[in-house]
């Protein structure tokens, strides 16, 4: 879903340590990220099962599936070491999903 609304949010900078999930030991510095008290990131939900069958180049990733949750953090492109592809990125059919493996996961 995309908003096409205008929010305008009161935060602040914060700098803070990220670690992912699988490599809880590597340790990435994250300086001057924006915090703020509503952000209000959606609800989202990853079925790897069900996409792993309906997709080929999915399967036999290591992607772990999640269910109604809701994104606490928002990495972007100021902080590209952790968000750029690490292995070649697996495509599919167009409007497909993509895999990708970065720092954090």
């Amino acid at each position: 879903m995309i908003r096409h609304d205008v929010a305008h949010l009161s935060g602040s900078p914060v700098d803070f340590h990220i670690s992912s999930a699988t490599k809880p030991e590597v340790k990435h510095k994250v300086q001057g990220a924006f915090t703020a008290g509503r952000l209000s990131l959606t609800e989202q939900s990853y079925p790897v099962a069900a996409l792993q069958k309906r997709y080929d180049h999915l399967r036999g990733l290591p992607i772990q599936s999640f269910d109604k949750v809701y994104p606490l953090l928002l990495i972007g492109a100021d902080n590209t070491g952790l968000i750029a592809a690490k292995e070649q990125v697996r495509l599919g059919l167009r409007g497909g999903p993509a895999a990708v493996n970065t720092e954090m996961g």
